[in-house]
């Protein structure tokens, strides 16, 4: 008896194990389609990250742990005011 086939494997593991390896291999060109189960049903960070906070009485143990990774610096500012709008309070400068 010889295996040819991996029987615990579903299609859709093995359509994307293939995406995979072609994305790897760095044959899927320049920009790359992530398949719709890779993305959230909340698209915006923010609220995917923070909507179970209220700010007006957050603790800073409660956001421990939580983080938005971001690719530049820029993107990052971006995320961290959109944060800080939704905190009370006055803006101190240092």
């Amino acid at each position: 008896m010889k295996l040819t086939e991996n029987m615990r494997a579903f299609d859709s593991e093995k359509e994307f194990a293939s995406w995979l390896l072609h994305v790897g291999e760095g044959e899927s060109g320049e920009k790359i389609q992530l398949p719709p189960f890779c993305y959230p049903e909340i698209q915006d960070p923010v609220q995917q990250f923070f909507s179970d906070i209220d700010f007006k009485t957050v603790a800073p143990e409660e956001l421990k742990g939580r983080a938005i990774l971001t690719v530049t610096n820029d993107l990052s500012m971006q995320i961290n005011n959109r944060v800080l709008e939704c905190m009370p309070g006055n803006e101190v400068k240092v």
